[in-house]
């Protein structure tokens, strides 16, 4: 609907579109009429040579059309002003309504029209349809300028049929330098559709190819985590799967009992673990085709938050305090979240007994939930590393033991498809962990939809 043009102007039929079409053909059009226009006043000036060579009394003629040049190369000059610079249309159509004024000038105060100064007009109908960028409308004002202009300029001897001829021929000469306007202007809007639309798809592929890259990035720092995290289990379940094999074969009376239940242990230790590592890892790389989908609904944090308690470890005594309330937010995403920072706070090493949630809400619909514990403290610096995007880490060897610390990276990921933040701060008696959650609007717009 914004692409339909009206039959009538040559314009597009929506203001908006017809806006962003004036934008974008702004600077090109004010460069030609500039340049246009310091070509035409002076040659215009230079045919005061031909009014002193055909008219008996040429000095006011001459002094007029002088007169009229000056006028125009101050309403030029005044173009250069930024601020009057967006109205070029205006000020170069007034430039030739100025200087055809002159033409009208000559014909009234002479007596004949012999020497047909009317071809003035129709070169003045030519430069303004086609050589400057003016729309239809304006080009018809003009146009009607000169018309009105020239039968105004003879009085009682527009009947004459000399009058009549040239009055003639100039209206076949307006209709056909109008309609090649209204058709220049109509092939214009059509070219600006059809670069709009080369440049949204530019854009859209560019978008395309950015994720291939971040996705190729991803996927690559992915297999090196994994590499990394995975060795060590498979080096002990295959190290204890040959204590076990070998206590089977002839040599089997030189593994005790005991060697073999710890061996067996062990294995399913390192299964355990290398199954949490990758199933860590899944869950982080969900999170790339949840950004896509970018599902929005109505959601109960208070729901969430119950749930998160039922996930933590049954040692550890919870308080909940305030009600979290409705967000409008990505449920997927925030399910992830939680189920991560339930891991991560049931993690033996967190040493976790006591949590406290606060849940504060903000202006604008925004929510805090705030989480104590008494668990091991954790520096802002080792905080930042585990908040680290895989794509960002610099060394994926530089971590130990073959458990795979991607909770709060986890974490901090879904937060941040959820435009919230993920905060840390040290307390005297263990951490502090702030997840601040924006509420969404009720749709996207196409701009927040390609943002996002």
């Amino acid at each position: 609907m914004d692409e339909q043009l009206n039959k009538w102007t040559a314009r597009f039929a929506s203001s908006k579109m017809e806006a962003a079409f004036q934008h974008a053909k702004q600077a090109g059009d004010y460069l030609n009429n500039l340049r246009a226009l310091m070509l035409a006043i002076p040659i215009f000036a230079a045919y005061a040579l031909l009014d002193f060579l055909m008219i008996e009394d040429p000095e006011p003629a001459i002094r007029y059309r002088l007169s009229a040049c000056a006028i125009s190369a101050v309403l030029l000059l005044a173009l250069r002003r930024p601020a009057l610079a967006k109205h070029q249309e205006a000020i170069s159509c007034l430039i030739m309504a100025v200087m055809s004024s002159t033409l009208f000038f000559i014909l009234h105060t002479r007596a004949t029209i012999d020497h047909n100064y009317y071809v003035g007009l129709v070169q003045g109908g030519v430069f303004v349809c086609f050589l400057l960028r003016v729309g239809f409308v304006s080009a018809v004002a003009v146009l009607s300028w000169f018309l009105l202009g020239f039968a105004a300029a003879f009085g009682e001897r527009i009947q004459t049929s000399e009058v009549a001829a040239q009055l003639l021929i100039l209206c076949t000469m307006f209709l056909i330098s109008g309609f090649g306007n209204y058709l220049l202007q109509r092939y214009r809007r059509s070219d600006f559709l059809k670069s709009r639309t080369i440049e949204q798809q530019n854009t859209q592929l560019k978008l395309l190819l950015d994720d291939v890259r971040k996705d190729n990035t991803r996927k690559i720092a992915a297999i090196n985590t994994l590499v990394h995290f995975v060795k060590t289990p498979l080096h002990q379940i295959n190290g204890f799967s040959e204590i076990l094999v070998r206590s089977s074969g002839p040599e089997g009376d030189s593994v005790t009992a005991q060697e073999r239940a710890e061996s067996a242990k062990y294995i399913k230790n390192a299964t355990a673990s290398l199954s949490s590592s990758v199933n860590k890892l899944l869950a982080y790389h969900r999170l790339d085709e949840i950004e896509r989908q970018h599902d929005i609904a109505e959601t109960s944090l208070d729901d969430g938050l119950s749930d998160f308690v039922d996930l933590l470890d049954t040692d550890i005594k919870t308080n909940v305090e305030g009600p979290a309330g409705e967000i409008k937010t990505i449920p997927v995403a925030l399910k992830t979240a939680l189920d991560s920072l339930a891991a991560y706070f049931s993690e033996p090493k967190r040493q976790v007994s006591k949590l406290k949630i606060i849940s504060t809400a903000a202006d604008g619909g925004d929510v805090t939930i705030t989480i104590e514990d008494n668990g091991a403290p954790l520096s802002s610096e080792e905080f930042l590393e585990e908040i680290k995007p895989l794509t960002k880490i610099d060394n994926y060897l530089s971590g130990g033991g073959s458990e795979m610390p991607m909770s709060l990276r986890t974490v901090a990921r879904a937060v941040e498809l959820m435009r919230g933040e993920l905060a840390h701060t040290p307390t005297p008696n263990g951490n502090s962990f702030s997840l601040r959650l924006s509420d969404y609007p009720a749709t996207l717009s196409d701009d927040q939809a390609t943002a996002a």
